[in-house]
């Protein structure tokens, strides 16, 4: 990848390499999830692993969303 840019290349990739929380899969419904640990018992949605066409379209499932503790914690 070539970047023309009078800003310094550190300067745009700050923050690029820093480390995220702990990613864990979890089977939700039928449907595997690829979740971040953002905080104690808080959970960002990363990735939808697999599930049906219409998961993949549905708002609670998109990357970025909050998900429930409950969800990661009850699973095995």
């Amino acid at each position: 990848m070539i970047i023309h840019s009078v800003i310094p290349v550190e300067k745009i990739f700050e923050g690029y390499q820093a480390g995220g929380g702990v990613l864990q899969e979890v089977s939700v419904g039928g449907r595997m999830l690829l979740v971040e640990e953002i905080a104690p018992r808080q959970y960002q949605l990363v990735r939808l692993i697999n599930g049906s066409l219409e998961d993949y379209l549905h708002p609670a499932l998109q990357p970025g969303t909050r998900i429930p503790a409950s969800w990661v914690e009850s699973d095995p």
